[in-house]
This record gives structure tokens, sequence and C-alpha cells, in this order.
């Protein structure tokens, strides 16, 4: 899958994603390594999800507890010739979970 194809193939990531996230849930050394290896997810969501994806694409695991969440930010930066966004800047964050 080339990148066109992985920015407009949404319903196929979904499909991958299913497959992946499952696999997570029924298999505990999956989820260890994956959790603990960023390349070893990569390789794994694209084996499982039997789908092909772009050197480009990272793939990142974190745990479901909030204190692991906590370890990651993930942000979308704004345009640099955009106007800055009211304040607060959650739309740029995406990783933010409730409370935030």
């Amino acid at each position: 899958m080339d990148e066109t194809q992985w920015q407009d193939d949404k319903q196929a990531k979904r499909d991958a994603a299913d497959k992946f996230l499952l696999a997570t849930i029924n298999d505990p050394e999956l989820r260890k390594n994956v959790l603990a290896n960023p390349s070893y997810a990569r390789e794994a969501f694209q084996e499982l999800g039997g789908i092909t994806i772009p050197p480009s694409v990272e793939v990142i695991c974190v745990d479901t507890p909030t204190e692991a969440r906590n370890r990651l930010v993930v942000f979308v930066l704004p345009d640099d010739k955009a106007t800055p966004p009211a304040e607060p800047w959650r739309d740029s964050w995406v990783a933010t979970w409730p409370p935030y």
C-alpha cells in the first residue's frame, strides 16, 4: 500500500486495527512485545492486520492505565501560517482522553 492508498483506504485500516487489537487481547506475549518495542508493534500490526504500512507510518502502543497514557504526548501542529486557535489547544492534542 503506497502513501495515497494508505491515506484513502480508511476501511482497510479499521479492519487491520480490529484484527491487531483482538490479537493483543488474546495473546499476552504479543501484548507485552508490542508495548515494549515500537518496531515490533509496527511489524505485528502489518502482519496480523494483513495490511502493508508505508515506511513513514509509526505504530505506537500504550497500555490501558492512565499512568501509561501520561507518558505519551502527541500533537498535530497548527499550520505555520494559521492564526493561532483560541485556547484551550486540545484540538491539536490528539492523545487526549477524559478528563483533558
